[in-house]
């Protein structure tokens, strides 16, 4: 399993999400959308601030491009980039960012968390999975 000292997010949904699933205590900011997590990756060049060695993960969603679109966009501005699907990494030394492109593996990683997450609900009939969709509406609505 990869351990990481920080993680990045697009919006608060992903941050409820992984508070569940992580296993350890990690710090997760939200950054309110895609676009700002890239960007903070982009601009990894430089630490402004000395870390232990560890990791830094950026998680998005792959969206209608999918993981090779994410990557060609940052190849050229980005040096030294790794291709390991769905992970986009760059390490300095012992400090490794790590851009992880959430979507379905089968198809470049295109989509979103909340995709995943409704196609694994509609996986179990047994599951009132009506209710739990409409919570979650009304979850990412309060959260607007």
């Amino acid at each position: 399993m990869l351990r990481c000292d920080r993680i990045l997010v697009e919006g608060h949904t992903d941050k409820v999400l992984l508070e569940k699933i992580i296993s350890y205590r990690v710090e997760i900011e939200v950054l309110g959308g895609k676009g700002k997590v890239i960007n903070v990756f982009k601009n990894i060049k430089s630490v402004s601030v000395p870390l232990k060695k560890g990791s830094i993960f950026f998680i998005i969603d792959g969206d209608e491009g999918g993981y090779d679109d994410i990557f060609n966009s940052l190849k050229d501005e980005i040096s030294d980039l790794v291709k390991e699907p769905p992970y986009i990494k760059k390490c300095i030394g012992e400090l490794c960012y790590v851009l992880i492109v959430i979507g379905d593996e089968k198809d470049n990683y295109k989509g979103c968390v909340e995709s995943l997450l409704l196609k694994e609900l509609l996986n179990y009939s047994n599951m009132n999975t009506e209710k739990i969709i409409e919570n979650i509406i009304e979850y990412k609505a309060i959260k607007k």
